[in-house]
């Protein structure tokens, strides 16, 4: 058996399809399902993937574990022999299954009983980190670039869930300038595109929409000031201020919940107060697109690690 262990520091296979900011995200997904799509017609292969948050380590033990799993689920028919006897070894015995013990257990599964050198391959995806080339110094990297296509599907998407700005961009040729002033000043990022896109959102005449086309900062940092200029403007700023400083230094993502509870304790006594917890879709509002919410998950996060790099020394 052939083993394509994916592991790629990003968050779920859902959330790649869902994402709007991320190439990288897109493209591990299709990576992915493809990659899948050929274990199904071909037996010799088997595809195991995990995904990790920069929010959110995972211990090196639950990250096997999982891959175990993932081989029982999907060809449990092939593993169900080799994974047994390590179940109900540590059933009996009583024992927390070690890092080790699953280190061995998937070295097993591709080579049962006989003598098979292993042909894994590992694809990382990750933000542009220089310890990449210190620790894999073999590895193949390849940066994920967006073309001005990518941007123009981003826009027409966003458009769409903006009902002012898709009024507004009715006209051909109005729509024709914004497109090509933000492909000119995106450089290439979603996640600037789909601000810059926001920004443009607030705009209610047309004149509005063109003054703003003109006045589009650069760069995401230019970006991520007009945010918190309107948050500081705001009558409840030291609330939004004290929401930011949690998600940025939290030690995992937290609930929408558990940031309102962490809110709502006074800083002078730590205590709490029923009384001073702010609605979810206020708070929510509050955070002018500086925070990305999942209702699924019930997760709040900012919407990219650059904001929390922006927002440390300023908070």
């Amino acid at each position: 058996m052939r083993v394509d262990p994916k592991i790629s520091r990003v968050p779920g296979l859902a959330d790649f399809r869902r994402s709007r900011y991320s190439m990288g995200n897109r493209y591990a997904s299709v990576i992915i399902e493809h990659l899948q799509d050929l274990a199904d017609k071909d037996n010799s292969i088997c595809v195991v993937f995990a995904f990790c948050r920069y929010t959110d380590p995972i211990a090196v033990r639950d990250l096997l574990a999982a891959l175990v799993r993932q081989h029982l689920e999907r060809y449990p028919a092939a593993v169900w022999e080799f994974i047994k006897p390590f179940y109900d070894k540590h059933q009996r015995d009583r024992t927390i299954r070690s890092e080790q013990d699953f280190v061995d257990l998937l070295t097993l599964i591709p080579a049962p009983k006989r003598s098979l050198s292993l042909n894994i391959k590992f694809c990382i995806t990750s933000r542009p980190l220089d310890a990449l080339n210190e620790y894999v110094p073999q590895a193949v990297l390849i940066d994920i670039l967006v073309h001005d296509g990518d941007i123009m599907l981003l826009i027409n998407q966003k458009v769409d869930e903006i009902p002012s700005l898709r009024k507004l961009l009715l006209n051909a040729e109005l729509k024709g300038l914004v497109v090509s002033k933000i492909i000119e000043k995106s450089s290439g990022m979603f996640l600037l595109a789909s601000l810059q896109l926001d920004m443009l959102g607030q705009c209610l005449t047309v004149k509005s929409l063109k003054d703003s086309l003109e006045r589009l900062p650069d760069g995401l940092h230019s970006m991520y000031s007009i945010p918190l200029q309107r948050i500081n403007d705001q009558p409840n700023a030291d609330v939004v201020h004290n929401a930011l400083l949690w998600l940025v230094y939290a030690r995992r993502s937290l609930t929408i919940d558990e940031l309102r509870y962490a809110i709502a304790i006074d800083p002078n006594d730590d205590t709490f107060d029923m009384e001073n917890l702010v609605d979810e879709t206020v708070l929510l509002s509050l955070c002018c697109r500086l925070v990305a919410f999942s209702q699924k998950s019930r997760l709040v996060r900012l919407i990219h690690y650059t904001a929390s790099d922006y927002l440390k020394p300023l908070l």
